[in-house]
C-alpha cells in the first residue's frame, strides 16, 4: 500500500485521506444496500452505501447499514444545530 507521489497529488489534503477499504482488505460495498426497516424515507440505499464506503476506513469492524443510518442521522442533527446557531 503506497501513497501517491508528490507529483501526482491533487491537494495538500491527500495525505489525510485514508486508503480505500478494498486496499485494507475490506469487502467492496455495492452501489446500493438494503435500507433497514424504520429508516426515514429521505435516506436512500445509495446514501447508505456511500456512507459505508466513506466511513469504513475509520472503523476496524465492518459497518452495517444500521451503522450508516445512525451516522447519517447524527450528521443531520449536527447540521440542524449549526444552522440554528447561524440563523439565530
Amino acid at each position: 500500500m503506497t501513497r501517491q507521489s508528490k507529483e501526482h497529488r491533487t491537494s495538500p489534503l491527500d495525505d489525510l485521506v485514508p486508503p480505500a477499504p478494498a486496499a485494507l482488505g475490506a469487502p467492496a460495498v455495492p452501489d446500493a444496500v438494503a435500507v433497514p426497516p424504520g429508516t426515514p424515507r429521505w435516506i436512500s440505499p445509495e446514501l447508505v452505501a456511500q456512507t459505508i464506503r466513506t466511513w469504513q476506513p475509520y472503523y476496524q469492524e465492518p459497518l452495517t447499514p444500521e451503522d450508516a443510518v445512525a451516522i447519517i442521522k447524527s450528521a443531520g442533527r449536527l447540521v440542524d444545530v449549526l444552522t440554528r446557531e447561524v440563523e439565530g
